[in-house]
């Protein structure tokens, strides 16, 4: 009887506990990047994502998740967009609920997914992405910081049997505890040189900076290539003194001249993190003028007058080569005073179809300032199209 008893007590034992034994869903945060100058100079672009992880050694398809963020009110200050991507959870398989809310709940980021029908999402023993959600801010001299949210809702999630099996929220990483810039440029210019590019930029401020890479590509959006690091680089070394600005330059050399070069400009933190700025494009040529070349496609060969004029002490000269020409063309751009002398070529080299500008800085090819006056510009191209027009400097 006893031995009865004892078997009913054990097997009553199991029950009540294994009612409570649960599946452990973990969560933490996943530092992605935090981007300057982008979508748009001004801004920031903090991009996290939210995992989780079954430590019990078995996966789970997922019946509900839901979990929410806090911003700081120095990080509500600076007017954040919040949106959300790459869900592990998605409509119309799960209902899906995603807000940012800074007026009854300042500062929460929620997300909330309900299984409905379809496909399940599911957890497995390697950390898993639920959701990746990008923070969009603007600028400022203030700093902010990330935690999880304290309040409802917090975090829940179940399993198919509706069996509660949240566990644990990992610490926010050191990365979201302090959303500061870690370099922030006053000013960042690239100019040409015969086969070569030089960049130059100004920090305002470094925090956490190792140093600069530069990458560059032969179009806007192609495939970047890095040229140049701080780790083998000395000059592009992060300073010592975070709390004051530095200047930095680096010439990229061997280039090919009338060839359009796109820069991108990145600082690392010591954690390896890379921080992309706000992308430059350069064109080399044997002046060192400071030739632009822009997106469209012209139609047809024209020199364009320049502007302002009259001018003092620069203006601007546009010319366009037609899609129409070969793949490279070369071209001379000169400057002439009224009796025909050369006083400055301005550009000579083979260029891409395109519509481009020059600056002129009323300067003679020795570098002198010349007078007042009248003087002349003629294009002349391999395929001996001419044009020439005429313009004032008045100092």
């Amino acid at each position: 009887m006893f031995r009865q008893h004892k078997a009913l007590f054990i097997l009553f034992l199991l029950t009540f506990f294994l009612q409570f034994v649960y599946p452990a869903i973990n969560t933490r945060l996943h530092y992605i990047s935090n981007t300057h100058n982008s979508p748009s100079p001004g801004k920031g672009t903090l991009v996290v994502d939210v995992e989780a992880m079954s430590d019990d050694g078995n996966s789970y398809p997922m019946s509900s998740f839901q979990n929410a963020l806090q911003l700081d009110s120095q990080f509500q200050s600076q007017n954040p967009v919040v949106t959300f991507s790459n869900q592990l959870f998605p409509s119309p398989d799960y209902t899906t609920t995603e807000d940012y809310n800074n007026t009854t709940k300042p500062g929460r980021i929620r997300f909330v997914y309900t299984f409905d029908s379809g496909t399940q999402g599911v957890i497995s023993t390697n950390w898993t992405r639920i959701v990746t959600i990008t923070i969009v801010y603007d600028m400022g001299g203030s700093s902010g910081s990330i935690s999880w949210y304290n309040d409802i809702p917090e975090y829940f999630c179940t399993d198919n049997s509706n069996s509660q099996n949240q566990e644990s929220e990992e610490a926010i990483p050191p990365e979201l505890n302090d959303i500061s810039l870690p370099v922030e440029l006053s000013s960042f210019t690239i100019t040409p040189g015969n086969h070569t590019a030089t960049l130059q930029w100004n920090t305002a401020s470094e925090v956490n900076n190792s140093g600069f890479e530069i990458y560059r590509a032969t179009e806007k959006e192609g495939n970047y290539v890095m040229v140049a690091s701080y780790q083998n680089t000395p000059s592009l070394k992060g300073t010592v003194n975070p709390s004051q600005g530095h200047h930095y330059l680096y010439t990229d050399r061997n280039l090919v001249n009338g060839q359009t070069y796109w820069y991108k400009l990145a600082d690392v933190d010591f954690n390896g993190h890379i921080n992309f700025h706000e992308t430059v494009s350069v064109i080399p040529n044997t002046s060192g003028a400071q030739l632009q070349r822009q997106e469209r496609l012209p139609n047809s060969f024209q020199l364009h007058q320049n502007y302002p004029n009259p001018f003092n002490p620069t203006t601007t000269i546009q010319f366009d080569i037609p899609a129409s020409s070969q793949k490279m063309v070369q071209v001379q751009l000169t400057i002439f005073n009224p009796l025909g002398k050369k006083i400055r070529t301005l550009y000579q080299g083979s260029l891409q179809p395109g519509s481009y500008t020059l600056v002129w800085d009323g300067r003679d090819d020795a570098g002198n300032a010349v007078a007042s006056g009248l003087y002349f510009y003629s294009i002349r191209t391999d395929n001996f199209l001419f044009a020439a027009k005429k313009m004032m400097l008045l100092k």
